[in-house]
């Protein structure tokens, strides 16, 4: 049977570090979200309580498990030049499709507006089609939610469609849908 593709544990971007969480980044990704938790809150079901430091832990153990089982590759945003953790994002196979996948991310709420998002998902997705040979990556942003919405639009992805959604509030909205496909 063939090897699962695989992300490399790494790549980079013009600023940023792109890759598997260690063992050891639980203290960090706990700042981080509870950094985030106001502006996470409003679109994220997972971000309605605080974490624990435990459980920020237990997060990067499931994490690098499924990125080592290459089944789901959640990724940590650091700056090449600090280190500093900036946010998170993920190339997820929740598609229908087995060789499509799902791009999701959040940051830190003084690192927004920089344009690392942006960068950060360009890299994503080209690492995506490489190594993954995924044929398609899609982004789901909330009808509502117009900086997720500003990045897949601002790289000039293609709006494919949209599906009924139960916001964290538990309201009916419209999940826009956003595609690229491999160069070539």
């Amino acid at each position: 049977m063939p090897a699962r593709p695989m992300l490399p544990p790494s790549f980079d971007s013009e600023r940023l570090t792109i890759g598997c969480y260690a063992a050891d980044d639980g203290p960090a990704v706990n700042a981080a979200v509870l950094d985030a938790l106001a502006t996470l809150r409003p679109w994220m079901p997972w971000a309605q309580i605080p974490p624990s430091l435990d459980e920020s832990a237990a997060f990067c153990r499931r994490s690098r498990d499924d990125y080592l089982a290459a089944t789901n590759f959640t990724l940590k945003l650091a700056l090449r030049d600090t280190g500093e953790m900036v946010g998170s994002s993920g190339l997820h196979p929740r598609l229908e499709v087995p060789d499509a996948y799902e791009i999701g991310y959040w940051l830190r709420p003084g690192f927004v507006g920089q344009g690392l998002v942006t960068e950060a998902v360009r890299a994503i997705a080209a690492i995506g089609f490489e190594a993954l040979h995924a044929s398609r990556i899609e982004i789901h942003a909330e009808e509502h939610n117009a900086r997720s919405r500003a990045v897949p639009e601002r790289l000039g992805w293609r709006h494919i469609g949209q599906r009924d959604h139960l916001n964290v509030a538990g309201e009916k909205v419209k999940m826009i849908i956003y595609a690229v496909w491999p160069p070539g």
